[in-house]
């Protein structure tokens, strides 16, 4: 497993860990008390700042980058658990977690993935409204609108706990409804974001050949003004073409052609005159 395979495992599961303790902590919990989550707020800013430190650092333009993520900045301030938006500056982290995470970031930027979601999240929401509306008075399992929507998650992936089930006639009929689409919608998903991988995991790799085309660029441009180029200049050139020769992947030895598209017998050539 490469490190950015692990980097990105651990960042998720840290951020949804994170997510959980701020957006539904358990009350009256015996390890999630004021001082453990200080320790894991503590965590988090260490994250975020070093993390901000490396993208302020590796900036063109510093200043713009300040003020383009000063949002970031109300996010690396301390402060203490019990200040009455605790909570808010918790999200913001949140946010700010999942920004320092390339993959989780470039998730949220797809369009695709977004449509998709929504999507799922309206059809969720429709179905838990109607339920909750049905279902309470007549259902003992759906006490509020919390136990509807978890209804709902449960029947559109088609896990089907038994703890909750409608009992009224138009509730069955949702669940007819989540129980036929759901299985497309979560199977679209799941499709969509193994996709999503594979493209960001390629990312990196489309590096390469920017690099190399730069590189062949320039050796055209100094092929162009070979008269012109002293003796340092002109070996840095057949260096260069060397190393495009070993490192090209689509070269054809057969041909006599180099990988910049110059004969290579051109330069053997030069190289014996150099030396």
């Amino acid at each position: 497993m490469s490190f950015k395979v692990l980097y990105e495992t651990i960042m998720i599961l840290f951020i949804l860990t994170y997510g959980i303790i701020i957006v539904a902590p358990p009350d009256d919990h015996p390890y999630l008390t004021d001082a453990h989550l200080a320790v894991i707020d503590w965590i988090v800013l260490g994250i975020l700042f070093i993390e901000f430190v490396w993208r302020f650092i590796k900036a063109e333009k510093r200043g713009k980058f300040v003020l383009r993520s000063w949002w970031e900045i109300i996010a690396l301030i301390p402060f203490d658990p019990s200040f009455r938006l605790v909570r808010l500056l918790r999200l913001i982290r949140l946010i700010a977690l999942i920004r320092s995470t390339p993959l989780m970031w470039h998730l949220l930027r797809s369009g695709t993935i977004l449509q998709i979601l929504c999507f799922t999240l309206v059809v969720i929401l429709w179905s838990s409204v109607g339920v909750f509306l049905l279902e309470t008075g007549i259902n003992d399992n759906i006490q509020s609108f919390g136990d509807a929507v978890w209804w709902s998650i449960v029947t559109t992936t088609t896990v089907g706990y038994g703890d909750i089930s409608p009992v009224s006639n138009g509730g069955r009929i949702i669940a007819v409804f989540l129980m036929i689409t759901g299985i497309g919608m979560i199977g679209t998903i799941t499709a969509n974001l193994a996709n999503h991988w594979i493209e960001y995991s390629q990312m990196s790799k489309a590096e390469k050949p920017d690099a190399e085309r730069d590189l062949k660029s320039q050796v055209k441009n100094w092929v162009d003004r070979i008269g012109t180029m002293d003796d340092k200049e002109y070996q840095l050139m057949l260096d260069t073409l060397k190393m495009l020769r070993e490192s090209a992947s689509d070269k054809d030895p057969a041909s006599g052609i180099d990988s910049v598209g110059l004969p290579t017998h051109t330069v053997q050539q030069d190289s014996k005159l150099t030396k």
